[in-house]
């Protein structure tokens, strides 16, 4: 049993829907097949190959990752520029909102400079 849905946008559901859909065609299997599932015998159904498994999985969490990195780093990205602007307005010094930038949100020189520079125009 293979089962596959193309997604091109990141949805927090895919995971329940690809369990609704598995349950459907094992359903199916078990009409199609005339499967008793309320008697006492355990019924031996298709199992999908480990190998579909994984890989449905691992798209599955690297949709997901990829969706959370991008919130951390628009996050990230607007907590930089409101403090830049806060420090602007409180006067601080280029340099000294370089040294913060680079101490609060572990950055290196250059890109606290790129920050800067980003925002502060």
């Amino acid at each position: 049993m293979n089962l596959y849905e193309h997604q091109s946008t990141f949805n927090p559901n895919m995971p329940l829907r690809m369990m609704r859909y598995a349950g459907n065609l094992y359903g199916k299997y078990v009409d199609e097949n005339d499967l008793d599932v309320y008697g006492e015998d355990l019924l031996e159904l298709p199992v999908p190959r480990e190998t579909i498994e994984k890989q449905l999985w691992r798209v599955e969490y690297m949709t997901y990752k990829e969706h959370m990195d991008e919130e951390y780093n628009r996050g990230k990205e607007e907590g930089i520029k409101a403090f830049i602007e806060d420090k602007l307005e409180d006067g601080v010094t280029k340099e000294v909102i370089i040294e913060k930038l680079m101490k609060r949100f572990d950055l290196t020189k250059e890109k606290a400079t790129e920050y800067l520079h980003k925002y502060s125009e």
